[in-house]
Parts: C-alpha cells; sequence; structure tokens
C-alpha cells in the first residue's frame, strides 16, 4: 500500500511540475524584459532538474 501511495505521490508531484513549467513558459513569452525572461529561464531549468530527478526516482522504484 505504502508503494501504491509512492507512486501516486511522484505522479502527482511531477504532474504538479508541468502545470508550473508550463506557467512560467506562458509568463516568459509574455514578458518584454530580458533580465525577467531569464529569471523565467532560471526558474524553467530549476523545475525540470526537479522533474529529472523524480523520474529517475521513479524508475529506481521500478514504475517506468
Amino acid at each position: 500500500m505504502e508503494e501504491e501511495f509512492d507512486y501516486l505521490n511522484l505522479d502527482t508531484q511531477l504532474n504538479n511540475l508541468q502545470v508550473a513549467i508550463h506557467v512560467v513558459r506562458q509568463l516568459q513569452q509574455n514578458c518584454n524584459n530580458a533580465s525577467l525572461w531569464t529569471q523565467y529561464q532560471e526558474e524553467i531549468d530549476t523545475l525540470n532538474k526537479k522533474v529529472e530527478e523524480l523520474t529517475n526516482d521513479k524508475s529506481e522504484k521500478g514504475h517506468i
């Protein structure tokens, strides 16, 4: 049962991160400020790293 919870928790986290990445990309596309665009890109990079970490955790636990 705990493994199922971990699996769902990882899926929820991954989904939430994908939504956040999408929102930040939308903000980035709509901004007219190079400094702000760069800040958005840094946030996207950070979120993508977290997605990669969670995906690796998920595959190590045998869920992919």
